[in-house]
């Protein structure tokens, strides 16, 4: 999975359906500015939805695509193109702060 987290797939599946959780998402840091989406696991597994994504520069984005991140850009165009493609951002490490100009509050699909 990753170095911050421990387990296999079927230790995932298995918490969430014991929990009653039909889906999860996974971020995963991207190694160097090109970031490829997904990296590891994606799609249903035994009634578990598994969407993976990126974070980067303060916030999580889930492409729900296959794609490329390219992170050498500003992070306000990837959240507008993320989103624009259906695509969902929220802020990474809601408990230190943002100094966002608002982007990621303000973006209209």
């Amino acid at each position: 999975m990753s170095h911050d987290s421990k387990g296999t797939l079927n230790d995932l599946v298995s918490a969430a359906k014991s929990d009653g959780i039909d889906f999860i998402f996974l971020t995963d840091h991207p190694r160097g500015n090109i970031d490829t989406i997904p990296k590891g696991f994606k799609g249903n597994y035994d009634g578990v939805l598994i969407e993976p994504g990126s974070e980067k520069q303060g916030f999580d984005a889930w492409p729900l695509d296959s794609t490329i991140l390219d992170w050498k850009i500003d992070k306000d165009t990837v959240a507008k193109n993320i989103v624009s493609k259906g695509g969902i951002i929220f802020y990474a490490h809601t408990e230190e702060p943002h100094n966002d100009t608002g982007t990621l509050g303000l973006i209209k699909s």
